[in-house]
């Protein structure tokens, strides 16, 4: 009988370790800010005025876009998805061969933000855009790829692909991921 009470007791003390571990709900483990909603129209993406990525944070909206000289434009955006001037934000940004990285610096230019220099002649890199609304507040930060292709469905860089087409192929096979995801097209 003491036996019987030493396995209880270490069954139960495992499965209480191991459910701590465990989501709760599905969309609790595959949580990711700003990627998109559970509902029906989690596919329909809103493009940047430029044709750039939108990034949302609790107290901004900007659009991150590349232009054709491969410089970086950042343009904050009202709650219509105008261009706004930018007032007191602070953006950085780091991306590119992780073993190189590219550091930018950017400039007030008209109503956007302006890097002083350009990315490196990469397809597809990595990149982490760092945004302070003001002094005292936190950076948000927010990681992801800037593939550089060209989207056959919104004809959109796929770093701002608004089609949903990577989500839509993952659900059809049993797969979640979000649009930062590195996908090939045929």
């Amino acid at each position: 009988m003491n036996l019987f009470r030493k396995k209880s007791f270490a069954t139960i003390l495992i499965l209480t370790l191991v459910s701590h571990f465990i989501p709760i709900s599905a969309d609790e483990g595959n949580s990711h800010k700003g990627d998109h909603d559970s509902n029906s129209s989690q596919f329909v993406k809103e493009p940047g005025p430029s044709g750039g990525r939108i990034v949302e944070g609790d107290d901004f909206k900007l659009e991150f876009f590349v232009t054709d000289d491969r410089k970086v434009q950042i343009s904050f955006l009202n709650d219509q998805g105008d261009v706004v001037s930018p007032q007191n934000q602070n953006v950085s940004f780091v991306g590119g061969d992780r073993s190189n990285p590219t550091r930018l610096q950017f400039d007030k230019s008209g109503k956007v933000l302006l890097s002083q220099s350009t990315l490196p002649d990469l397809k597809n890199m990595p990149a982490i855009l760092n945004v302070k609304v003001s002094q005292g507040a936190k950076a948000v930060r927010e990681r992801f790829n800037i593939n550089m292709s060209t989207c056959p469905e919104c004809s959109l860089h796929e770093y701002a692909c608004i089609c949903g087409h990577e989500e839509k192929a993952a659900a059809a096979h049993g797969q979640s991921h979000g649009p930062d995801a590195d996908h090939q097209h045929n």
